[in-house]
């Protein structure tokens, strides 16, 4: 939920979850389209996000 300071300062607390379709189904992930596709797709997600990119 973001935090409204003086003069508009916006800000988010980082509150982290355990990636699983669960706990991101108990987020308000907005739109709720990113959250229909992240709990449809946390394996592959997982995956795709534990493949290096390019060796160092």
């Amino acid at each position: 939920m973001p935090q409204v300071h003086a003069a508009g300062d916006v800000r988010y607390e980082v509150v982290r979850v355990p990636f699983t379709a669960e706990a991101v189904d108990e987020l308000n992930l907005m739109p709720p389209q990113l959250a229909e596709f992240i709990t449809a797709n946390v394996d592959a997600l997982i995956s795709v996000l534990d493949t290096p990119i390019r060796e160092a």
